[in-house]
């Protein structure tokens, strides 16, 4: 099982998929200690941490972000906005019909598939277990997409921005995600086929469309 504390190798998963396009250049806002940049960020979190309702994770965004909830939804689900438009961090916790980063991993690729669009799909570890991310541009924006499994539950937090701005809010939403708890929760099967429906009744949807339902 996926330990609650992500943060460490959290940090070098999300590190090395900001970095993939400038493999050979250290931007201004990092500075390097050992083999890994640490990313400066200027941005503050808030001060209390967010309780998912629902009883799915719990996070601390970052400050002033605008938290919205989909009270109708069965599914864990919120959306940290940001100060400017079409930024935001959005966690969306589905319950699946399967536990293994395997089946996953075709589950990504499913999705990558139906949208046409290539999500340059790898994988990496988050303290010792196993999860998937997908980093991608559409209409304009850039996204970076982390999925993870605890049980039957796939754990997604999705960072999108313009693409003239996702450099700026990138190390603040890294460390909100270093706050990420998943937080273990029984499913049942009734459950997997509510989140299901709900899953195909948002696909299509302007922020879901990109692979996020």
């Amino acid at each position: 099982m996926i330990k609650k504390s992500t943060s460490i190798i959290l940090i070098h998963f999300l590190i090395g998929a900001h970095l993939m396009q400038a493999q050979q250049e250290t931007a201004p806002n990092t500075q390097k200690s050992g083999t890994f940049p640490v990313m400066k960020s200027e941005l503050p979190l808030a001060k209390t941490r967010y309780v998912d309702p629902k009883g799915f994770f719990s996070i601390i965004p970052p400050a002033l972000w605008q938290v919205k909830e989909y009270p109708d939804d069965p599914r864990g689900k919120a959306a940290f906005l940001g100060p400017e438009a079409n930024i935001d961090l959005r966690i969306l916790i589905n319950a699946v019909p399967f536990s293994t980063i395997e089946e996953l991993l075709v589950f990504c690729h499913d999705i990558e598939k139906r949208m046409g669009i290539e999500m340059n799909i790898s994988t990496g570890t988050i303290n010792e277990g196993p999860a998937v991310q997908r980093s991608f541009s559409f209409k304009g924006l850039k996204f970076l997409y982390i999925d993870f499994l605890v049980g039957q539950v796939d754990h997604n937090l999705a960072y999108g921005a313009p693409l003239d701005k996702y450099d700026r809010y990138f190390p603040v939403v890294l460390r909100s995600i270093e706050t990420y708890e998943p937080l273990f929760k029984e499913i049942t099967d009734d459950q997997i086929r509510q989140h299901a429906l709900a899953k195909k009744n948002s696909f299509g949807k302007t922020h879901d469309s990109n692979g996020k339902s």
